[in-house]
């Protein structure tokens, strides 16, 4: 879960960008995200990961299995491009590429003996969204988000005697609800709250006894702002 009294930092923050803008968007005339639009956003996220990892490394007579219950903390910074459009009934509807680096990767070493460990490195994250909302007025856009990502995770068991293979680039879902607001007739603040979820499992039909069940879930906060030409 997330730290509660981070989301409590981040709401401050946020609330404070909201006064900000408030006092200086009256003469915003120009929808967000409308057209073709670039973008960067901060942020923190939270991922937990589960599951095992299993390996059967040659001078062992039996498997080495590694179970990992983790929950792990990152900055984020990020960058995205995409098109939106806003219909005349008030629907507004986009599609998004976006790219999140951690300014701080995540890397974990879970040992189960001394003989077997597994290491797991998590650092970025590449998404296709699809947003769907509603203009609640000439310069505000609440929205939701629906799409794929791909997890830059590596997950590598080592053994004495042999090393394991690598489980690395795990696909997911990525789900949110977002909100915007005209800044400047091009410019606009962004608010997002955005989950990623991975359940991915391994069977190794060479029958040499790799194989894993991960279960992944991100939960991100961040605050960002877009130019739309």
């Amino acid at each position: 879960m997330l730290n509660l009294k981070k989301m409590r930092v981040g709401y401050v923050i946020l609330s404070i960008f909201t006064i900000l803008i408030s006092a200086q968007t009256a003469n915003a005339q120009k929808k967000p995200m409308s057209g073709v639009f670039i973008g960067v956003d901060a942020g923190y996220l939270n991922s937990n990961i589960s599951g095992f990892a299993e390996t059967f490394p040659p001078l062992y007579a039996a498997k080495k299995r590694t179970n990992f219950d983790l929950s792990n903390s990152a900055a984020v910074v990020g960058i995205n491009l995409g098109y939106g459009h806003h219909w005349k009934n008030d629907i507004f509807t986009a599609i998004e590429l976006g790219y999140s680096e951690f300014l701080n990767p995540i890397e974990t070493i879970v040992k189960t003996t001394p003989a077997h460990e597994v290491t797991i490195k998590y650092s970025n994250r590449l998404d296709l969204t699809a947003l769907i909302g509603y203009d609640l007025s000439n310069i505000e856009t609440l929205y939701t988000r629906i799409g794929v990502g791909i997890s830059d995770v590596n997950i590598s068991p080592r053994d004495t005697g042999g090393t394991g293979g690598a489980f690395h680039d795990l696909h997911g879902i990525v789900y949110g609800v977002g909100y915007s607001r005209s800044f400047t007739d091009n410019i606009s603040f962004n608010a997002d709250l955005k989950g990623f979820t991975v359940s991915d499992s391994y069977n190794n039909d060479k029958n040499d006894g790799e194989n894993y069940d991960i279960k992944m879930q991100d939960i991100q906060i961040a605050i960002g702002v877009k130019y739309n030409f």
